[in-house]
């Protein structure tokens, strides 16, 4: 057994699932605004798409501060 794999002191332990998770729904919620963000994109002018770019952006912080504030279960 490599005992580097799991820490002995279960504090740590939880801490890494929790990075875990938190990795697994930073990806998410950024591929699911990225492909919000493509499916409207190409109808704008430059203007509009920053602006988008602007919203996505802080949608994108929302999502992850209440993934991280509430219990969110995979």
């Amino acid at each position: 057994m490599n005992w580097l794999e799991v820490p002995l002191i279960r504090f740590y332990n939880i801490s890494m699932m929790n990075k875990k998770e938190e990795q697994f729904w930073n990806q998410t919620i950024q591929e699911s605004v990225s492909n919000v963000y493509w499916d409207f994109r190409d109808s704008l002018d430059d203007e509009g798409g920053e602006r988008l770019k602007e919203e996505c952006e802080h949608f994108e912080k929302m999502l992850l501060g209440i993934v991280k504030k509430y219990d969110v279960s995979v």
